[in-house]
Formats: C-alpha cells, structure tokens, sequence
C-alpha cells in the first residue's frame, strides 16, 4: 500500500531590473509561464492556462522527445503582486496535491522571489523510515535545484537584454 511523507523546500533568487508587477505577471499569464515554468532542456512544446482567482485553475504542459510533463492544480490565495498560493498535482505525487506559496518582494534594483513548496514523496508504507529520511532530503535537494534552474529562465525572460 502506498504511503505519503512531506517535506518543506524553500529556494529564491532576485531577479535584476524587474518591479514584482512583472514578477507576478510572469506567474499568472499563461504566455508567460509557458516560457519557464516546468520547462526542461528538451521542451519541444508548451502550453499553459491560468485562472488567476482564488480557486480557479491553471496548468502547465511541457513536452519533449521522451515524455509529456503536466502540472496543473488551484488557486488558493491571490494577493498581487506580493503573493500566489496554489496548489500542484503531478504524476509524481500520486494526485497528492502540494502546495506552493510564491513570495515577491520589492528590493533594491529589482524583485527577490521566495518560493516555498510543500513536497509530497510516495513511497511503500514497509520502507524503512531511515531510508523515508533519505529520500525526503534528496527530494527537497532536488526541488530546491530544479526551482533555481526555473528562476534561471525566469530571469532571463524578465532581465533586459
């Protein structure tokens, strides 16, 4: 039988010469997001929706040569453009929806994003917990790793060239 654990990850970055009015819109158009969010080296193609209301909808589709990535879920809490609460579902967490608070915070010569993600691991109820441990550190590892390659596209789409 299938069990879930949870760990928090947490990663920022600041994002040179963007006012968070152009951080936060770059987290809510689905133009926009389909640039940089969930991408990975290979995308072929994007899509995304976004009902930017508390409780609508939005998703991200990425494909590539070897497989179609889907995140998708709801809006929680809409405070622009300071904050997003949303959660996410993927096919990783067994439909277990995660929740992901976006901070943006207006700093000197542009914004500092905070992006907190409370991570879901499935694995067998029999694993030992050590191993559980194990495997929730290397899962916030990763996280926090794949968070920072997004920020990475997402300043790019927002720095001046």
């Amino acid at each position: 039988m299938a069990k879930y654990s949870r760990i928090i990850a947490q990663a920022g970055c600041h994002i040179h010469h963007a006012e968070p009015a152009q951080v936060y819109e770059a987290w809510t158009n689905p133009e926009l997001m389909k640039t940089w969010m969930f991408l990975s080296g290979e995308s072929r193609e994007s899509e995304a929706k976004a009902d930017v209301t508390e409780g609508g909808a939005w998703s991200v589709v990425n494909e590539s040569q070897e497989e179609t990535y889907r995140a998708y879920g709801e809006y929680l809490k809409i405070d622009p453009p300071e904050r997003i609460e949303k959660t996410l579902v993927r096919k990783e967490t067994g439909g277990q929806n995660e929740k992901i608070k976006v901070e943006i915070n207006s700093i000197l010569n542009g914004s500092q994003v905070i992006v907190t993600q409370d991570v879901v691991f499935l694995h067998h109820e029999q694993l030992h917990p050590k191993t559980v441990e194990e495997h929730l550190r290397e899962q916030r590892r990763q996280t926090e790793k794949y968070w920072h390659e997004m920020f990475s596209l997402l300043s790019k789409q927002l720095t001046p060239s």
